[in-house]
């Protein structure tokens, strides 16, 4: 037998072992505060005696909050979910961070602000009991929330202000929560004067310094509500959420393009996801280069391993690109109740942190929107030439899409399972469209039948600045290969049918689309595309069904360009 040959690796590791005492995991500060005294101020008794757990979470949330997240160049998103505003932390926390500058615009469930409203029209809110009979309460009167009480009628003045207030004018038509809400703080502001009681609404606050206000779900609210009752009196006012979504998203990317933007969130719920997901809009939606929120800080009692949003980790929102991966470590989840941990930090912020200048984003949203606007037509120029192309090149993306969904279905639905012996091939040709011989071509599929479509296809011909769009008729062979393989009808002939890629859009869309294709000033017609589709639709099949009757018929005899 052989000598037995010592394992080198065993030998390092053991002369690399620490001594005692010396890892380098025990070079965190000693675990040794001070006897808290009397008189102690609130910052002094974070930074000395909150050192484990989640007193060390909430430590670490008040430092990373005053030392990054409070920079002049870094842009902080509040989010507010549960009932916070009852409690009267919006006039105790929430209007001394606006004050302070500590926060530049927020995410908040309509619930919150529609309690934000009692204090600033003057109504009374008790402390309570969470063990009442709320049988007895019911037939007193008396509205619960856990341990607040407050007489019904309180409910039914704050309907009543809402429903006067947003019976004017300018209250009518289309507009985004963050100019409602500011709209709305102008009347409680104007209240709170009359009433002399001071700025004690969230609302008024945020209307003084310019601080937009979101709602993720403005439906989901005593606001909403009466806002849905005044449109069965004939009101007009109506939320336009995709501006909302392009507002955000403005903001953070304006934030990071200056400096860096940051998550303060409370709770979780939709605000939570509503703030964080203006990274994906940005970089997944409008195609523009970004890596996330720089600083996330959150206060929850949700648990991650549900697999809810609320108690999503920042870890986890890196996935998603909601968060900058290389400023992971500096992100902080401290599990508590927000009753408790909002006014710590906000008397720590105020004790550790001077003042900011207000950055009044709610008067920058055109600048703002402007910025996204023109970084987004920079992304999609850039991506127009990528085989699978940006995906949103023209103003008919989101028509085209649509037309093509039930297409990919039919297609997937309609793949055969495997062939026996005896049952005959398909139409080569057809297989031959069906394996992508369309994509990255403009394909105009017309009536070859029609005088009216064959001119139609000559115009388009004339027009075509690149000589990039072909012309096939629909009877061809050729034609009926491309229907069946975007699994449109192969009698399909009262349609223009315009393939871009794998999509296929038909009737006005297509038109439309087409007319986007064409050399100045025949894009001008996109500015139909505001006509709603089934009115644009309408008109094009009641031409479609005359057509051949008022310009005549034809023999199919047109003959595509080469390719």
């Amino acid at each position: 037998m052989g000598t037995r040959t010592p394992n080198p690796a065993k030998k390092t590791k053991s002369a690399a072992k620490p001594k005692r005492g010396e890892s380098k995991f025990l070079s965190g500060k000693r675990i040794y505060p001070d006897p808290i005294r009397k008189g102690a101020k609130v910052a002094d008794l974070i930074d000395n005696a909150f050192t484990s757990y989640n007193a060390g979470r909430l430590r670490e949330g008040c430092h990373l909050f005053t030392e990054r997240m409070l920079a002049d160049d870094c842009t902080v998103g509040l989010s507010l979910t549960g009932a916070l505003t009852p409690t009267g932390l919006g006039k105790a926390a929430l209007i001394p961070l606006i004050q302070a500058g500590f926060v530049d615009w927020i995410v908040s469930t309509g619930a919150n602000l529609y309690h934000d409203a009692h204090f600033g029209i003057g109504l009374r809110l008790h402390h309570g009991s969470p063990s009442l009979d709320d049988r007895i309460l019911r037939e007193e009167g008396v509205v619960r929330i856990y341990d607040i009480l407050f007489d019904y009628t309180v409910l039914l003045d704050t309907d009543r202000f809402f429903r006067t207030i947003l019976s004017q004018p300018e209250f009518q038509g289309l507009m985004s929560t963050a100019e409602f809400h500011w709209r709305v703080g102008r009347y409680v502001h104007e209240t709170e004067r009359k009433l002399g009681i001071g700025t004690v609404s969230l609302l008024s606050a945020a209307y003084q310094y310019d601080v937009p206000i979101y709602t993720s779900s403005p439906g989901d609210s005593s606001i909403g509500m009466n806002v849905a009752g005044l449109q069965l009196a004939g009101g007009t006012l109506n939320f336009d959420v995709s501006r909302d979504v392009n507002e955000t998203a403005a903001i953070v990317l304006g934030a990071k393009r200056a400096g860096t933007s940051s998550v303060l969130i409370f709770g979780g719920g939709s605000p939570k996801n509503f703030m964080l997901q203006t990274e994906p809009q940005i970089q997944e939606v409008l195609m523009i280069d970004e890596e996330g929120h720089d600083y996330f800080l959150q206060f929850t009692d949700a648990r991650p391993d549900t697999g809810g949003l609320s108690g999503a980790t920042p870890a986890e929102a890196v996935s998603w690109g909601k968060v900058n991966p290389d400023t992971l470590p500096d992100c902080v989840v401290c599990y508590g109740d927000s009753t408790l941990t909002l006014p710590l930090l906000t008397a720590y912020a105020l004790e550790r942190h001077a003042k900011r200048e207000p950055k009044r984003l709610y008067k920058k949203r055109g600048e703002l929107m402007a910025l996204l606007q023109r970084e987004f037509d920079k992304a999609k120029s850039a991506t127009a030439t990528s085989p699978k192309g940006c995906g949103c090149d023209g103003p008919f993306a989101l028509s085209r899409f649509l037309d093509d969904v039930p297409h990919r279905l039919r297609r997937r639905s309609a793949r055969p399972a495997r062939r026996n012996r005896n049952e005959t091939a398909p139409n080569s040709r057809t297989e031959h469209w069906r394996h992508g011989a369309s994509m990255s071509r403009r394909i105009v599929l017309f009536d070859g039948e029609c005088r009216m479509c064959s001119g139609w296809a000559r115009f388009v011909s004339k027009r075509d600045p690149r000589g990039a769009i072909e012309l096939i008729p629909l009877q061809s062979d050729e034609g009926r290969a491309i229907l069946e393989a975007h699994g449109c009808p192969i009698d399909a002939m009262d349609t223009i049918v315009f393939v871009d890629g794998e999509s296929a859009l038909t009737k006005s869309t297509a038109l439309l689309a087409i007319f986007a294709q064409l050399r100045q000033p025949w894009p001008l017609m996109r500015a139909a595309r505001v006509v709603p589709r089934s009115l644009r639709d309408a008109v094009y099949d009641l031409v479609a069904r005359y057509r051949r009757r008022i310009f005549g018929a034809q023999k199919c005899e047109w003959t595509p360009p080469k390719r």
